[in-house]
């Protein structure tokens, strides 16, 4: 079965940005692959 990333990429998205955070994305060109980051705030308390 072939998977599509693009929903899963989606719905990530949509839980970090409910959690307040960032989701950054950087690639160092075509055939490179890419690097993901996720940005969350922290926990005062």
């Amino acid at each position: 079965m072939e998977r599509q990333i693009g929903f899963d990429l989606h719905f990530c998205a949509i839980a970090i940005e409910e959690m307040e955070g960032r989701l950054e994305v950087h690639s160092d060109g075509e055939n490179q692959g890419m690097q993901f980051e996720i940005l969350l705030p922290t926990a005062e308390g």
